[in-house]
C-alpha cells in the first residue's frame, strides 16, 4: 500500500460485485464468498451483499446506497482494459474525484507484461488512471491495480476499496494490500474452526449439537451444508489484541463426543487432502475405476501438489465393453447382474488394483438417470468397492436429486470410503 490512511474502525462492511457476466450466471461469484470469509476473521460484520452489472447509473446507485450503512465499501470487478471496465470511473464520478495517470502504476503495468515477455498496449494505459491523492493498492499477480479511498457520510468515515474481479488477483490484493490495514482498524477479532463431516446431513448433526447451539454465547457453532457434506463452524470471539483464553478446543471436544465418526478434519483440508495426505503418510498409494463419475473421483484427487506420490491412475470405463476390456470384468456377470451391481463394482476394483499395481483401488458404478422403464428404479443406486491389502469391500449407495447432484455425493461417498478404510 504506497500510504497509510489515519487509524478509523471498521466494524461493518459491504461488498459489491460488479460484473454484467455474473447477473447472467456466466461467472460464479466467488469473490463475495471469499470476501465475507476474510472479513468475518477481522471481526468485520457483513449485512449487505450487491450484484450490479456494468451499468454507471446503477452503479452509483449501489454505492450510494453501500455508503449510508456501512464503514467499508468493497467493490470487486471493472478494472481492466477494456470499455465496460468502468468502476474506478464510476467510483470517481461518484464522489466527485479526479483520476489521474499514473506513472508508477503504468511501470508497474508493463513490468507484469514484460515478466511473459509480452508489451502493455494502449488500453492498458487506462488502468494507470487512479484518483488523485488516495491509496493506491498494488497488484502482484495482474495489471489492474486498486484503491482506497475515504470519503465522508453525514459526518462520519467511509472508505471504499476497489479490488480486481479475477479471484487468484482479487485475493492476492486483499491478502498483500488490505488486510493488513484493516487489521490494525478492527477492535475485535475472530478465531474460526472448522469440523468437517462427511456420511451425516445438516439436520441430523444439528439435532445432535442442538443442546450445545441452546446454551452458546462465546464461543458459538453454526452447521452448514455443501452437497453431501457438513460443516460445523466455532467462533470465538477477541478483542483486537487477541486477548483471551482460546475457547475453542472444549467446545470442539464437545462436538467429537456426538459426531465423532463422521468427522474427517478440525481445520481447512478438503476430504481429498486429507486422503491424499493419510496415503502419503503411510507410504501406500490408490488407483480408481470410475464408471458413473466419469473421472470425477480422479480429478478430485489430483488437484492438490504431491497427488503423484500416492495416485497411480485410474480408468474410465463408461461401457461394458471397456469393463470386460481394460479391468477384466465378468461378461457373464455384466449380462446376469447388470454393470450397476455388486458384483461388478468388486471386480473393476480388483482390475484397477491388479492393473496399477496400487496398495488400494476404488471402484464406483451407479445410474445417475435420467433412466428409462425399468431403470427409473435404479437412479441413485451406486456400488462402491474398495480393494485393500486384505480383500475387497463394496459398498451400496443410495440417493436423489438431478444428475449433478447425484455424482457429486457418488464421488464423496467414493472417497469417504477410502478414507475409512485408510484412516
Amino acid at each position: 500500500m504506497s500510504e497509510q490512511l489515519e487509524r478509523p474502525t471498521i466494524d461493518t462492511a459491504e461488498i459489491i460485485a460488479v460484473g454484467t457476466e455474473l447477473l447472467l450466471g456466466q461467472t460464479i461469484n466467488t469473490n463475495a464468498t471469499d470476501l465475507a470469509l476474510y472479513l468475518s476473521a477481522l471481526g468485520i460484520s457483513v449485512y449487505h451483499m450487491t450484484v450490479v452489472g456494468d451499468n454507471p447509473g446503477r452503479m452509483k446507485d449501489a454505492i450510494l446506497q453501500a455508503v449510508n450503512r456501512a464503514d467499508l465499501v468493497i467493490l470487486t470487478g471493472g478494472l481492466g482494459p477494456t470499455d465496460d471496465d468502468i468502476s474506478m470511473q464510476v467510483v470517481a464520478d461518484t464522489l466527485g474525484l479526479s483520476l489521474q495517470f499514473s506513472e508508477t502504476a503504468w511501470r508497474q503495468i508493463e513490468q507484469h507484461f514484460e515478466r511473459f515477455g509480452r508489451k502493455a498496449t494502449d488500453n492498458n494505459r487506462k488502468q494507470a488512471m487512479l484518483p488523485i491523492d488516495h491509496t493506491v493498492l498494488v497488484n502482484p499477480e495482474g495489471t489492474a491495480p486498486g484503491a482506497l479511498i475515504k470519503t465522508t457520510q453525514d459526518g462520519r468515515a467511509v472508505y471504499l476499496a476497489l479490488l480486481p474481479g479475477p479471484p487468484r488477483e482479487m485475493r492476492a490484493m486483499f491478502e498483500r494490500e488490505l488486510e493488513p490495514w484493516l487489521e490494525a482498524h478492527s477492535d475485535t477479532k475472530f478465531i474460526h474452526r472448522f469440523v468437517r463431516l462427511v456420511g451425516i446431513g445438516e439436520s441430523a448433526a444439528a439435532e445432535k449439537l442442538q443442546d450445545l447451539t441452546d446454551q452458546q454465547t462465546n464461543p458459538t457453532l453454526a452447521t452448514y451444508a455443501s452437497t453431501g457434506e457438513t460443516y460445523v463452524r466455532v467462533t470465538q470471539r477477541l478483542d483486537r489484541n487477541g486477548n483471551g483464553e482460546d475457547l475453542t478446543e472444549a467446545l470442539i471436544e464437545k462436538i467429537k463426543e456426538r459426531l465423532g465418526s463422521y468427522i474427517y478434519e478440525i481445520g481447512n483440508r478438503d476430504l481429498p487432502k486429507v486422503v491424499q495426505d493419510i496415503l502419503s503418510e503411510k507410504n501406500m498409494t490408490v488407483s480408481l475405476a470410475e464408471s458413473i463419475t466419469g473421472g470425477r473421483v480422479a480429478a478430485e484427487m489430483t488437484k492438490h501438489p504431491g497427488s503423484a506420490d500416492v495416485f497411480l491412475g485410474g480408468v474410465v470405463c463408461y461401457t461394458n465393453e471397456s469393463k470386460r476390456r481394460d479391468l477384466g470384468v465378468s461378461k457373464d456377470d455384466l449380462a446376469k447382474h447388470g454393470a450397476v451391481s455388486w458384483q461388478v463394482a468388486k471386480q473393476m476394483a480388483d482390475g484397477a488394483k491388479a492393473r496399477f499395481g496400487s496398495d488400494f483401488a476404488v471402484s464406483i458404478t451407479g445410474l445417475a438417470g435420467p433412466g428409462k422403464g425399468d431403470e427409473d428404479e435404479k437412479i441413485g443406486t451406486c456400488y462402491i468397492g474398495v480393494a485393500t491389502p486384505d480383500g475387497t469391500e463394496v459398498f451400496e449407495y443410495k440417493t436423489g436429486g438431478g444428475r449433478r447432484t447425484i455424482t457429486r455425493r457418488a464421488v464423496l461417498q467414493a472417497l469417504m470410503r477410502l478414507w475409512e478404510v485408510i484412516r
